[in-house]
């Protein structure tokens, strides 16, 4: 609950990324697989991260709890993390004029790779969580491959 309240200015961040469809969904690749801290409303990392990778040839999503030790993400149903098409991007992350993003999901999270159309250059990263009360948009910055 805490993490909810701390990522709430962070949804007030996000809602100037979210208004219209995207263009030409970008691809994750290996070099992707990673650890990536979540960021507070100030763009500082905070000490809670996920880490992505692939294992086997699909991709893996764990959370690190507060012992440090990393877990499995929940998950009760439809857990594969699989692409999301580019087609069903405003399904999962509506709006998106201001970026160019590339998702996979399972039922509980999507994480994102997005580059801002004004500064392509450089890709970022979010994670968007299914909660009770909706989404929480959580943005990320890359700590180390793996």
């Amino acid at each position: 609950m805490r993490l909810i309240k701390k990522v709430g200015a962070a949804l007030v961040l996000a809602a100037g990324l979210l208004a219209a469809p995207a263009a030409h969904a970008i691809a994750f690749e290996e070099a992707d697989a990673g650890i990536y801290a979540v960021l507070d409303k100030d763009g500082k990392a905070t000490k809670f991260a996920y880490r992505f990778y692939l294992q086997a040839g699909k991709w893996v999503a764990e959370q690190r709890g507060p012992d440090g030790n990393w877990g499995a993400v929940k998950c009760d149903k439809d857990c594969d993390i699989k692409p999301i098409a580019e087609a069903d991007l405003p399904r999962f992350i509506p709006g998106l004029d201001q970026i160019t993003p590339g998702c996979m999901r399972n039922s509980q999270l999507a994480f994102c790779k997005y580059l801002y159309k004004k500064d392509p250059a450089v890709p970022r990263f979010m994670t968007v969580l299914n909660t009770p009360q909706g989404a929480v948009v959580l943005f990320m910055s890359f700590l180390a491959p793996m």
